[in-house]
């Protein structure tokens, strides 16, 4: 007996109405506890007071600069022991009971950062005993640090003291030993330059200067004379020149009364003359006594330029060594001006903080630290308005959000549970047996859909007056697709992914899609050649081959098909995305299982359909055997899928 059940995905869903209360119970509920949660909550509020820790400045006077490390000892005293125990018994006597350990707790000091402020914090759902608390923090700490700054200038009064003490004698000593080595080494003044040795250097160094000068004048001189004589020039020395000049005249009128008597007389009368004859003679004498003491001349003007450079020379070495000693002598004067500057500067800084201690001696005498504490209260603490925590404004949309999404999972994990718990069991090969009519005592029931084995499913079917037959499941299967579901898929796929549908339309398995190349295509003969142990030759419809198109493309280009696994999730992407009733397990496998189931249908034998898809594995064949229509048609099987077909 053949019975067809309808389609799940015809069927109104059962649990809508269930979902729909599962998801307000569970939205009632999830909003009851955000809501307790965000309400529930004390409310916490905080008051504060600013403490400067520093003495307060005039009003003329720079603000102090930030002192960290202060400002952290200062932070630490506040939540010290000792002043929580003062402020402890400062509470109880105004009525409001707190113990050390609670006070600590709940206080908290927080520095500003770059300045001496701090800000003492305290926290607690009661908002006037949180300000009382505060204040009284603030007058402990007040009173605390007036005491410690009474009790810390009397340690320092009297260590200033002892310290002017121990300076005196140390002033007093050194001042001894700077006056002692500066009689020791000649030092006369506390300033460098009235060193006599540096006066002394100076003045050799302008020695120097001047007699290398000469040096140099009396050289050049030497080589101007030298070059004057090489030119044939007359030198004559200063104390020289009236006598050569007069012997120079005399020469002159000498040749001109010779060149006189030449013009008057022939040189036979002077000759014989006895006045005349002795005139040329004594002529050449002069001439001769004028060229001996030009000679002398020279010779004195060299002399005395050589000597002159002798002398300058001479000055310059005894200079360099008078130099060379004195250098010696400021070097170590020098040394001994650095020691004296030393212990003059240790005297200096002696003096210096003898003075500051002074200073500062007078200054703790002068202050008042009782009526003028070392600290400054800038702003005393009030009763808080407003809580600081929990944020009832920012909390309640947050919970509510969550109150939503935790009723939405609620709503999909009780479906999840109940589908789990209460789940028909599905044959996707699309039969089951039921008992009775075939060789086993069963008898076929065939479904075009997944068959839900759930008593309202089937309800109906059991009403009928026969006995229940035992139900037994076939292996499972990948999913059955009807043809209206895989034309809904195929509109939501790309082109490249429509090919590869036409392929397991035809018969081609899902391993064997990544064995084809281009050569396997023969769009003449309208074949494609399936390679590898299941070898093959199939007939694709006119149709398919449109749709194998892109495919053909990408082999052209060296582009292989797509692999199994982008293939199954692209076909999944599609279905997500179609408008199938169920989504679940369409892939690869499943539309050519499809393909199967529907040759099987037409009453395909095994011989025919390993003809068609190839080797089928034992279980499927199994699976297979009691699904088949009797008869087996051969040539009349329609091999093309419907949704190939023009």
């Amino acid at each position: 007996m053949i019975r067809w059940f309808p389609s799940r995905s015809a069927r109104t869903h059962p649990l809508l109405g269930r979902r729909a209360l599962v998801f307000a119970l569970a939205s009632v509920l999830c909003l009851s506890l955000a809501l307790g949660i965000v309400y529930g909550r004390e409310p916490v509020y905080r008051a504060s007071a600013s403490v400067l820790t520093v003495k307060p400045k005039a009003v003329d006077a720079p603000s102090a600069t930030a002192d960290p490390e202060h400002v952290m000892i200062q932070r630490r005293l506040l939540l010290g022991e000792s002043l929580l125990g003062r402020l402890a018994i400062d509470l109880a006597e105004a009525g409001v009971a707190s113990d050390v350990a609670a006070l600590r707790a709940r206080l908290a000091v927080e520095p500003i950062p770059e300045t001496n402020l701090l800000e003492l914090r305290a926290e607690g759902g009661d908002p006037e005993r949180l300000a009382v608390i505060v204040n009284h923090w603030v007058r402990a700490y007040e009173r605390l640090r007036a005491e410690q700054v009474s009790a810390s200038a009397g340690r320092t009064t009297a260590e200033l003291e002892e310290e002017q003490a121990r300076l005196e004698r140390r002033i007093e000593s050194a001042r001894a030993e700077l006056e002692t080595f500066a009689a020791e080494h000649d030092i006369v003044g506390i300033e460098r330059a009235e060193s006599r040795a540096l006066a002394e250097l100076e003045d050799l160094n302008d020695a120097l200067g001047k007699a290398r000068n000469r040096e140099v004048e009396a050289l050049a001189r030497l080589r101007a004379l030298d070059e004057a004589v090489a030119r044939g020039e007359r030198l004559i020395p200063r104390e020289q020149q009236n006598d050569i000049a007069r012997l120079q005249r005399y020469v002159e009128r000498g040749r001109d009364r010779l060149d006189q008597l030449h013009a008057r007389y022939t040189q036979a009368y002077i000759d014989r003359d006895p006045a005349l004859r002795d005139l040329p003679g004594e002529q050449a004498a002069l001439e001769q006594s004028l060229e001996r003491a030009l000679l002398v001349a020279r010779i004195t003007v060299r002399d005395e330029a050589r000597q002159e450079l002798e002398a300058a020379r001479e000055t310059v070495a005894l200079l360099e060594d008078d130099l060379d000693r004195q250098q010696r002598a400021v070097q170590t004067f020098s040394r001994h001006f650095t020691t004296f500057e030393g212990l003059r500067e240790g005297l200096d800084g002696l003096e210096t903080r003898f003075a500051e201690n002074a200073q500062r001696l007078a200054e703790i005498a002068l202050r008042d630290f009782e009526q003028y504490p070392p600290i400054q209260v800038v702003e005393w603490a009030y009763a808080p308005s407003a809580p600081i925590r929990p944020d009832y404004a920012r909390d309640l949309p947050i919970a509510l959000a969550a109150a939503l999404l935790a009723a939405l999972f609620l709503t999909w994990l009780t479906d999840y549970l109940g589908e789990r718990s209460g789940a028909p069991r599905v044959s996707y090969l699309g039969v089951r047996i039921e008992g009775g009519e075939d060789a086993d005592g069963v008898r076929l029931v065939e479904s075009a859909a997944p068959v839900p084995d759930d008593g309202a499913g089937q309800s109906a079917a059991l009403e009928a007056p026969r006995a229940r037959a035992a139900v037994i499941d076939l292996p499972r299967l990948p999913r059955l697709l009807e043809p209206a579901e895989i034309e809904l898929l195929l509109r939501d796929v790309d082109t490249e992914v429509r090919g590869h549908c036409a392929l397991l339309l035809s018969g081609v398995k899902p391993a064997e899609l990544m064995l084809l190349d281009r050569d396997c295509f023969d769009p003449v003969a309208g074949t494609v050649s399936v390679p590898g142990a299941g070898r093959r030759e199939l007939a694709l419809a006119p149709g398919a081959w449109g749709w194998l198109e892109p495919l053909l493309d990408g082999l052209r280009r060296g582009i292989g098909p797509l692999a199994a696994e982008r293939l199954d999730r692209a076909l999944g992407k599609a279905a997500g995305a179609s408008m199938l009733r169920e989504r679940r397990g369409v892939d690869a496998q499943a539309l050519w299982h499809s393909y199967l189931v529907y040759l099987a249908h037409q009453g395909a034998g095994f011989e025919w359909l390993q003809h068609r898809v190839g080797p089928l594995a034992p279980e499927l064949r199994s699976a297979l055997r009691k699904f088949m229509v009797a008869g087996q048609r051969g040539e009349a099987i329609d091999w093309v899928y419907p949704v190939l077909r023009d």
